[in-house]
């Protein structure tokens, strides 16, 4: 889409070396509370890619569940609402799946996004 990611305001306290599954958090410069962001994801410290394909607005809430796992509550409109009043949620897990060497993903991602 062109944005710009602001690694200056990127939220890496979540980042952990050693960690099977770790995170970042990057938003786009300038960026306001809908704004898009990224989720970029660690494994032992490696960059292994990004959460999803597409990016949300709204920063993302991500939960340490364990070592492999992370949970994701991502924030999105519904209907008419204003970006001060959106109230809807769809809530992920990602799991460092070591047998395969990949992230699992499961549960759901705000409406329209179909993977």
């Amino acid at each position: 889409m062109g944005w710009e990611w602001d690694a200056d305001y990127a939220d890496t306290a979540t980042y952990d070396p050693c960690a099977a599954l770790s995170w970042v958090t990057y938003p786009i410069e300038g960026a306001t509370g809908s704004s898009p962001f990224i989720i970029a994801l660690f494994h032992e410290g490696k960059y292994i890619g990004v959460a999803t394909r597409v990016t949300f607005g709204f920063f993302p809430k991500v939960q340490r569940i364990n070592d492999s796992t992370l949970k994701v509550t991502y924030t999105y409109n519904r209907g008419a609402e204003s970006n001060a009043d959106a109230s809807g949620r769809a809530v992920s897990t990602y799991s460092w799946d070591s047998g395969a060497g990949k992230v699992v993903h499961k549960g759901n991602f705000p409406p329209g996004y179909n993977y």
